[in-house]
């Protein structure tokens, strides 16, 4: 397939080479993410990753939208789906969906939240990686450094709390 999009010009090296810096891009400033010293210097890159994100995701999309219409990927598509409806049960162990055509004509919200969930969950098993990898690692960081910032400010609440209780104590 991917020769198929190179010779019909849908994607080029040209595109790859894009694609290749933008992800290297993503690399290096994840890496200044991690090590900012400041929250202007960390925000400055926490954007700057969003919107090289942006342009990954619309570059990639252009060369996924042909590699997702193959046989195989509809196949291996099918695949996922049918044995989530096959595989997921309820609380009280009963199958979610007693046919396939129920499964397939589902329109219920929550359930197919759960469809998402657990068509992730299969990929993550099919494809060996670990269900929280999936989040963006800047996502992650981002996370860290609100709890880091959210304990310290907690902590020196504390701290604060306790002087002014000796202050009065002496008094």
């Amino acid at each position: 397939m991917e020769k198929v999009l190179r010779d019909n010009k849908i994607w080029e090296e040209k595109d790859q080479e894009e694609l290749d810096s933008i992800r290297s891009k993503i690399l290096l400033s994840i890496d200044k993410l991690k090590n900012a010293k400041s929250n202007k210097e960390f925000y400055k890159y926490y954007d700057e990753i969003k919107i090289l994100r942006a342009k990954e995701a619309d570059l990639s999309s252009k060369y996924d939208y042909y590699l997702n219409r193959t046989v195989d990927a509809r196949a291996h598509q099918a695949r996922l789906m049918y044995l989530i409806s096959n595989c997921v049960y309820d609380e009280n162990n009963n199958k979610v969906w007693k046919s396939y055509e129920e499964f397939k004509n589902e329109n219920d919200l929550e359930r197919l939240n759960l469809i998402t969930e657990a068509a992730k969950q299969a990929l993550c098993l099919f494809y060996g990686i670990d269900v929280d990898l999936l989040g963006q690692p800047e996502d992650r960081i981002l996370k860290e450094r609100e709890d880091k910032q959210r304990k310290e400010k907690e902590r020196l609440k504390k701290s604060k709390n306790k002087s002014e209780k000796s202050t009065v104590t002496k008094q």
